[in-house]
């Protein structure tokens, strides 16, 4: 599964890209995750919504500060790499490379399944992969088991 997961993040458009991330990392948000990583899926949801650079400035900060030890860490740094620059306010544009949101992408897809349930992750990544095969077809990712 996870080579077809890069392969999916790959292969979407960004925002469909993004939003797949988002949909692993609420499937397994719990009451007990904290605030910082609520808010990174929230700033997250928002850009795949309507895309736009103060959002993927706040996806960048949470991104950062959750220090990428979550889906929903890898899904707010998925929207701060589909555009903009890679370099702190101020300083010369770093554009991000084409693919490297994909990456983000498919970490936190992976990494969602994985943390659902760490000894068989299986019907987890097969469900994630059923959402990103919707999104490229056009759906909203929203698919039953």
């Amino acid at each position: 599964y996870p080579d077809a997961i890069k392969l999916l993040a790959h292969g979407l458009p960004k925002r469909e890209a993004v939003w797949w991330a988002c949909i692993a990392a609420r499937d397994i948000q719990s009451p007990e995750t904290d605030e910082d990583n609520v808010n990174a899926l929230i700033a997250a949801e928002s850009w795949a919504k309507k895309p736009g650079e103060e959002i993927r400035i706040k996806c960048k900060a949470l991104g950062d500060k959750t220090k990428h030890k979550t889906p929903a860490s890898w899904a707010a740094t998925a929207a701060s790499w589909c555009h903009g620059s890679l370099a702190a306010e101020g300083e010369p544009v770093i554009e991000p490379p084409d693919h490297l949101y994909a990456h983000a992408v498919a970490g936190s897809v992976t990494l969602a399944a994985v943390l659902s349930d760490p000894v068989d992750p299986g019907k987890r990544f097969a469900r994630y992969m059923k959402q990103g095969l919707d999104l490229a077809r056009g759906g909203n990712g929203r698919v039953e088991d």
